[in-house]
């Protein structure tokens, strides 16, 4: 994004999803006994970037085309997890995450504080969950990988990892955005 702009960079990514991953590479998948795709997405799929992120900031192309996998997955009988891959601030500083950074900064402040990342994060789960239930492919997901090989070094950071993993899980009564 940052040299092709929001525009040019919105075609090369489309042209690149519509390739990288076809119908066909899901139905070999599934002739080899596959019934079971991680689908790694990052933030900026679920919820608007901010200045600075150097992201194509339109959730709808990355929801189309996740949204085109399930699709896949479920002519076939197979299922999908949603896998949090890159967080706001990156949980881990390395590239996969988004954001190759030696100055991570989803983690940060004190065990009892949550950072505009984190912040931003639950926005990011919250978002997910509403788009799954307006997908008619929502029966295909089986879960959500809330966060991907985070690297917490500190207790404080250890305890807000935790944090953020309880305000994440669902427990009975359900909230109402995880009934569909």
């Amino acid at each position: 994004m940052e040299v092709l702009g929001q525009e040019r960079g919105r075609a090369a990514l489309v042209e690149h999803f519509e390739t990288w991953v076809t119908e066909d590479d899901i139905q070999q998948m599934f002739e080899y006994g596959i019934n079971h795709l991680r689908i790694p997405t990052g933030f900026w799929a679920w919820i608007p970037t901010i200045e600075g992120e150097p992201y194509l900031n339109d959730t709808s192309v990355y929801q189309e085309q996740i949204e085109r996998i399930l699709g896949y997955a479920y002519a076939r009988g197979m299922y999908a997890i949603i896998d949090c891959h890159g967080l706001p601030g990156s949980q881990n500083g390395e590239q996969s995450s988004g954001q190759l950074t030696t100055t991570p900064s989803w983690f940060g402040g004190s065990a009892s504080s949550e950072t505009p990342s984190q912040t931003r994060s639950d926005q990011m789960v919250t978002a997910i969950t509403e788009w799954l239930a307006k997908t008619p492919y929502r029966s295909v997901v089986t879960g959500i990988e809330v966060i991907n090989e985070p690297r917490p070094y500190t207790d404080d950071q250890i305890v807000q990892l935790q944090n953020y993993y309880e305000r994440e899980s669902p427990r009975a009564p359900y909230p109402e955005r995880w009934r569909y």
